[in-house]
């Protein structure tokens, strides 16, 4: 079972320094997290879900390199 968060999400790329670019998922929002056994599942709840996005807590970019969650705060 893996963790699935739905919401508004911004992907991208970071660099801590210029030879190391790494894969980068900020999460804005969090409208809902759900659990799954398949991908398949987590992509047919997010087409019947009101969320821009989602990505799973072992997300991979496509290279093969797994996406650092950042989760950001509004007060």
């Amino acid at each position: 079972m893996t963790t699935y968060y739905y919401g508004i999400i911004e992907f991208g790329e970071f660099n801590v320094d210029s030879r190391d670019p790494s894969p980068m998922a900020i999460i804005h929002r969090v409208d809902e997290v759900k659990e799954f056994d398949r991908p398949a599942e987590a992509w047919a709840h997010w087409e019947q879900s009101s969320s821009d996005a989602y990505i799973s807590v072992d997300a991979k970019d496509e290279f093969d390199v797994q996406y650092e969650l950042v989760f950001k705060h509004h007060v």
